[in-house]
């Protein structure tokens, strides 16, 4: 039997087009089986079996926080958002822990910090990831459309590696310590928020980090004076890059191109290349993603302070060589970073 998120990750990509052929290859299953499942309006419910566990009676203190709201105690899910350069944190409480509230808990995060970030790195809760097994990792849908809409890019965790949500996890064990220790007896969900972000700005963002001797307030200063002046100069040089649109290669789909070698791209993103003068030729049919990836190289080599030039091909072969030798002084790396295709 299939699991939940083989189930979610069968319906996504029929709805995106992919062959039943395809399903079956990457779920693992035969075809007949991406059939059944498709007809399924629900996951099929799965028989389990009851275990006495010692623990279970002091699960609910482990693991949920329970206050009281608008006169009732009641369970209180809220969710971290941590800056991982400043140590920054938002939290938003709700009284569920789905999709929805998952996406709404970013957008007020994003507000609080007054923008967006370039990455979110989420857990692999079902309302933002359905399936991450061994770094292949299939996103909810509307977490993609939030992603999309906010152009930051969504990388999940690693399964069973703690290290890389540390940071998340000690900001649960504060506010657990620290706020809802104090704090017992709300009005509403509403008044939990409020008087979150109230503690944030008066307490939390105030503390001194051990391991930086400043305080997280002190840490986000410094990196928005950083990333004002990163920003400006790169912005600077895509418009001189003369892109005609801006693509990454964390955004490329290799699910649906897997004769694209990962591993070729990575290096190439490192940007070596280009320390070693090296021409790179995109080969292959229409509509495979040579010119995505071209750009997203192009903006790599941008974020990393090269400059940069766009030409299609049909206008660099009419360029006579004087034009050309005119443009080499400012855009020295315009071939090796947007390359044209190879024309036989």
């Amino acid at each position: 039997m299939l699991s939940r998120e083989d189930f979610y990750m069968i319906k996504q990509m029929r709805q995106q087009g992919a062959y039943i052929v395809d399903i079956a290859t990457q779920i693992g299953c035969s075809e007949r089986t991406v059939r059944r499942y498709l007809k399924y309006p629900e996951p099929p419910a799965r028989k389990t079996r009851h275990k006495m566990v010692k623990l279970k009676p002091f699960m609910d203190y482990i693991d949920i926080v329970e206050v009281e709201v608008a006169g009732q105690w009641c369970k209180v899910n809220f969710a971290v958002n941590t800056l991982g350069f400043s140590r920054r944190f938002h939290v938003f409480a709700a009284p569920k822990q789905d999709a929805e509230h998952t996406c709404e808990s970013l957008v007020r995060a994003f507000r609080y910090f007054g923008g967006c970030v370039k990455t979110v790195l989420v857990d692999n809760q079902k309302a933002a990831v359905l399936k991450n097994n061994n770094g292949k990792v299939v996103f909810n849908s509307g977490f993609l459309l939030l992603a999309d809409h906010y152009n930051f890019l969504p990388r999940a965790c690693r399964p069973r590696r703690a290290r890389t949500k540390g940071k998340v996890e000690r900001m649960v064990k504060y506010l657990k310590e620290n706020f809802f220790v104090r704090y017992r007896r709300f009005d509403s969900f509403t008044h939990v928020n409020q008087q979150l972000e109230q503690w944030i700005a008066d307490v939390a963002d105030k503390r001194e980090l051990r391991q930086f001797k400043v305080t997280p307030e002190q840490r986000f200063a410094l990196e928005q004076e950083w990333n004002g002046r990163h920003q400006r100069g790169m912005e600077s040089r895509l418009k001189q890059a003369r892109l005609p649109w801006v693509k990454s290669l964390e955004r490329f789909d290799f699910i649906f191109q897997p004769g694209i070698d990962r591993k070729v791209v990575r290096e190439l993103a490192g940007l070596a290349f280009v320390e070693r003068s090296e021409n790179v030729i995109l080969l292959g049919p229409p509509g495979v993603g040579k010119t995505h990836l071209a750009i997203a190289l192009g903006v790599k080599a941008v974020d990393a302070g090269h400059r940069v030039l766009f030409m299609p091909l049909d206008r660099l072969s009419d360029t006579d060589e004087s034009e050309t030798g005119k443009q080499a002084g400012a855009s020295a790396t315009a071939t090796e970073l947007c390359p044209g295709v190879d024309p036989r």
